[in-house]
């Protein structure tokens, strides 16, 4: 499996590897299908966005994601592009 990008609504890059599809999986292999839905809820304007409590990281939440759950996701924001 190759990484998975998306692009957030302002514009920045979000990818998905290998590791952390891992992790995600490792917390909640229920997704496992979901691989594709996981990166739309960064892509396709989140329901909620915010700033996570530990630096250089954002918060996506996505609401309705099964019959009755909100999905959230961590994101690691980079201090420089690359």
């Amino acid at each position: 499996m190759t990484a998975s990008e998306a692009v957030d609504p302002e514009g920045h890059h979000v990818a998905l590897d290998l590791a952390g599809w891992k992790h995600i999986l490792d917390e909640r292999d229920e997704l496992a299908p979901h691989r594709e839905a996981v990166l739309e809820t960064v892509a396709a304007a989140p329901d909620y966005r915010g700033v996570d409590p530990h630096a250089g990281r954002d918060r996506y939440w996505r609401r309705d994601f099964d019959p009755s759950r909100w999905l959230m996701l961590i994101v690691d924001v980079p201090s420089e592009p690359g």
